[in-house]
């Protein structure tokens, strides 16, 4: 033990001292002696040939220190990230419902102000799915998936307030099409993800997307009395069009692409 203690020091020496430098001592002393009685109980006994080995496998702590140091940091912003959300969710809740409760008593109007309580939950499911989508999108891409179906929970769940408030405060014509809106922007939502987080198949989202949501701005429009039942089909006739054109410039580019790279592979022969 003495001898790995002296190499740790000397290995260290000069390293400014941190919140985190006794910790990595600690845990690589522990894992010295841990692997010299591995290594003793499989039959070698040298206590000189056991240090140097140990020591061998150990060959920039510095190195290994700056790792340890950064996940160890990670680690802290994590657990302050998670304990901040828990305090904040809890404190945003309390806050939520003496308001509510306080609005429901000082206008004796409690069959609307329900909508400023649920309104306020939903929001606050809102945020804690995004917390869970930014942290899924970091994980391997078979994962992502779930991230795009809680970006659409999201989306539709904000679709949900808008509309409750429509119904008990800001009834307009054709307020139901709020949740065909929330639909279309749910799909939105979700190409926007899948381009950014660069999926194979983003295009055939593009080509599958845009008459779709062509079709319910025609059904949003038509049913607030934007436009014309009749004519505002040309909507979708043009949302078609669209897709035409993001088809064909697609490959027209993947053309371009592919015969830059023959040319490329010619060039090099």
């Amino acid at each position: 033990m003495e001898k790995f203690i002296d190499y740790i020091e000397s290995q260290m020496s000069g390293v400014p001292d941190g919140p985190f430098l006794y910790k990595f001592k600690r845990k690589t002393l522990d894992e010295m002696n841990g692997r010299a009685s591995e290594v003793e109980a499989r039959g070698l006994r040298d206590k000189n040939v056991i240090d140097d080995l140990i020591i061998s496998e150990h060959p920039d702590l510095k190195s290994d220190y700056k790792k340890f140091a950064l996940e160890s940091k990670r680690k802290n912003t994590s657990k302050r990230r998670w304990l901040t959300n828990s305090i904040g969710s809890v404190i945003y809740l309390i806050l939520l419902l003496c308001a509510y409760l306080g609005m429901s008593f000082h206008t004796h109007n409690w069959e609307k102000t329900w909508v400023f309580m649920v309104g306020g939950v939903l929001l606050w499911v809102v945020y804690l799915l995004s917390l869970f989508i930014i942290r899924i999108s970091r994980m391997r891409q078979i994962f992502h998936i779930f991230a795009r179906l809680m970006l659409a929970g999201s989306v539709m769940l904000v679709a949900t307030v808008v509309f409750i408030c429509s119904l008990e405060f800001f009834r307009f014509e054709g307020y139901w099409s709020i949740f065909i809106g929330g639909v279309a922007v749910a799909l939105i939502a979700d190409a926007v993800y899948a381009t950014v987080t660069n999926k194979k198949l983003v295009m055939f989202s593009y080509l599958l997307y845009i008459p779709i949501i062509g079709t319910m701005v025609y059904i949003i429009l038509a049913a607030v009395g934007a436009v014309n039942w009749n004519n505002g089909w040309l909507i979708i006739i043009f949302s078609l069009v669209v897709d035409v054109a993001v088809a064909v410039s697609s490959i027209v580019k993947n053309s371009v692409e592919k015969w830059e790279v023959v040319n490329a592979w010619k060039d090099e022969d």
